[in-house]
């Protein structure tokens, strides 16, 4: 295809006049290149007019000199008129720019490539550099390559397109520099592949990560997905399944120390870059759709979004995504008139405003959020409402459930040893005594294992899953047999807990998550603890499935969270609230499992003998936690996995 460079067009002022048809009218035609004076070209068109062919037929060696030209006027006087001729360039598709750090503005052509400006004072400077340069009717697109953050990413991207730019892709540093590392190694190209990738000493750029920590990569498709960064230890841990470690510009010691650490690993030094390697090599490989072998490093979201409601907030992770992506996720926001969308950068929890959402009246609300992140690394947040009615129809308190089963539970949780965790049964009451009803339901219960109970085993298998994801321990990974659970309880993201059980409950469709502690007195869970974080957030817990999640890291927990997280010398989730209150993952889901279970008792005419548990895509409870569980809280706890 013909490559099109601006050109200043520059006629015989005689041959324009000759050219004015109407000058009452003002239109005007006006002549070719080639109609001079007599017809003949002078040796500076001719010559011009050669290079023009060369750049058309896309034999020239470089861009005219002159390309800062957005429109050539021409100014004729008629018979006492002045009449001025704006001749516009042609559209150049196969031309783009890069914004560089927002100093340096180059324009990339099929021939080479040209600076507009340098080291520009402003962002705002390089952009009307870019404008006079190459007009967005000129360019295809523009790349902006700057370090990685929300706030620079937005910033650039704001003042390009202001300037009428539609096609801009972010390139952000960091994924840029690992692919100059890894692109010419010949790696595992196996999908699903882990390997590290380490900067050491000899590095000397001050962004690089720090010392001790790996960048850990997975294959995909299309490149390599930049998962996290995380400290060698908790890599060599997390991923057992790496093998593969790329080492750039490391010293004799960190050599050692690497090799001793990493046994069995296969080693890639690189000493150093290729020449050849540019900044304008990676844009021509994007815009070429070339992926470097597979060795690309994908683009990577550096940032999550937080949702904030009331005092109250809820995160949106985008950073285990590939951009573009969208993703919708619910929330309960309770009776909050006013949403607030924050972006925070993992490692650095800098919160930055992005987008608000206003509603009129004040009443319990479920919103959706979808969030869309395209080239840019921009998002885009959309909200839909909801709405789910009176709070005490929908969410009603289950904190007043039988409060001294609640107290047992809490108390017995207070004791972990060896993994086991202790649990009450469902026959501790507060004085050791059963009820009347809790003999009723133990003879049941006692029939149904003996066999001799006249009960329907049929079970109803459409189950609602609520936009949620679960994962299947090992153990129950394979095909099971036996029919799921009538009563499933589906533990969502945003920290609710939905219940489909069978035809005789009348109680709602879902709970909310989340347990407030305070030394001395009962749990609570549910509305009353949502409620206690306005006014006690340090006491309140919840995010319950994040906390169980198998990729938790304590270095990188929410920053919006009241609570701390730890991990004890056995590699132990501890969580650390106010007052001296320390719990952990199984406690807060034992105590949300057993109040839940209580308040479906109360609602429903049949037994509850099994409790089926779906967790959210990555949240995992271990075989050993689930048994203990169960059988204190006197019902079977089974992990259900998605429905077919």
């Amino acid at each position: 295809m013909p490559f099109f460079q601006e050109v200043p067009v520059v006629l015989p002022l005689v041959s324009v006049k000759q050219s004015i048809e109407k000058t009452t009218t003002g239109k005007m035609v006006l002549p070719t290149s080639d109609d001079a004076a007599g017809g003949k070209k002078s040796r500076s068109q001719r010559r011009k007019q050669a290079r023009r062919n060369a750049l058309q037929n896309g034999t020239a060696d470089e861009p005219l000199e002159d390309t800062n030209v957005q429109t050539s006027h021409i100014v004729s006087k008629v018979e006492g008129t002045t009449k001025k001729l704006q001749v516009h360039p042609p559209t150049t598709p196969y031309r783009y720019a890069y914004l560089n750090a927002e100093t340096k503005v180059t324009l990339i052509t099929p021939s080479g490539e040209k600076d507009v400006i340098r080291n520009a004072p402003t962002l705002e400077v390089a952009v009307k550099a870019l404008i006079r340069a190459a007009p967005p009717n000129t360019v295809k697109g523009v790349f902006i390559v700057n370090d990685p953050g929300f706030v620079q990413w937005r910033r650039s991207v704001d003042a390009v397109q202001k300037a009428g730019y539609t096609n801009v892709k972010v390139i952000e540093t960091f994924g840029l520099s690992i692919t100059t590392v890894i692109y010419k190694v010949p790696l595992q190209q196996t999908i699903g592949t882990i390997i590290f990738v380490f900067y050491g000493s000899g590095v000397g750029d001050l962004s690089k990560p720090p010392m001790d920590v790996v960048t850990i990569l997975q294959k995909r498709e299309r490149g390599w997905q930049l998962l996290k960064l995380k400290n060698m230890y908790l890599a060599v841990d997390k991923f057992p399944s790496a093998k593969e470690i790329v080492v750039f510009k490391e010293t004799a010691t960190e050599r050692a120390n690497l090799q001793r650490l990493l046994p069995g690993f296969k080693f890639h030094f690189v000493k150093s870059l290729p020449p050849s390697f540019t900044t304008t090599t990676f844009i021509r490989n994007r815009i070429n759709g070339d992926d470097f072998c597979g060795n690309e490093v994908l683009p990577y979201c550096w940032y999550d979004l937080e949702v904030q409601f009331g005092g109250s907030s809820d995160i949106i992770p985008l950073t285990q995504n590939v951009p573009p992506f969208s993703k919708t996720q619910e929330v309960c926001v309770g009776d909050a008139t006013t949403i607030e969308i924050h972006a925070f950068d993992r490692g650095y929890y800098e919160k930055t405003f992005v987008k608000s959402f206003k509603f009129e009246t004040a009443e319990l609300r479920v919103v959706s959020v979808t969030v869309h992140v395209d080239e840019t690394l921009v998002p885009q947040v959309t909200l839909k409402s909801l709405t789910i009615g009176d709070a005490r129809n929908v969410l009603p308190d289950t904190s007043a459930l039988n409060l001294e089963s609640a107290a047992s539970l809490m108390q017995a949780f207070k004791k972990v040893t060896d993994g086991e965790v202790s649990l009450p049964t469902s026959n501790d009451t507060a004085g050791g005594k059963k009820s009347r009803s809790q003999r009723r339901r133990q003879a049941r219960r006692n029939a149904l294992q003996n066999g001799t109970a006249d009960v329907s085993t049929s079970r109803d298998n459409d189950v609602d899953t609520g936009g949620s994801m679960t994962t299947l321990p090992e153990e129950l990974s394979q095909l099971q047999l036996d029919p799921p659970p009538t009563t499933i309880l589906t533990f969502t993201s945003d920290n609710r807990v939905l219940i489909k059980a069978d035809e005789t409950y009348t109680g709602v469709t879902q709970l909310l998550a989340y347990v407030r502690l305070q030394a001395g007195t009962a749990p609570i869970i549910g509305q009353q603890a949502f409620d206690a974080l306005k006014t006690h957030p340090e006491s309140v817990f919840y995010a319950i499935t994040r906390l169980m999640a198998t990729d938790f890291d304590p270095a990188y927990s929410d920053p919006s969270w009241r609570f701390k997280t730890t991990r004890d010398a056995d590699g132990k989730l501890v969580i650390h609230g106010g007052g001296d209150i320390v719990t952990l993952p199984i406690v807060l889901f034992g105590l949300v499992v057993n109040s839940t279970l209580l308040y479906i008792k109360e609602h429903q005419k049949s037994e509850v003998t099994e409790l089926g548990i779906r967790l959210p895509l990555g949240s995992v409870i271990s075989d050993s936690d689930l048994k203990a569980v169960s059988k204190k809280i006197g019902v079977k706890l089974i992990v259900v996995g998605d429905k077919l």
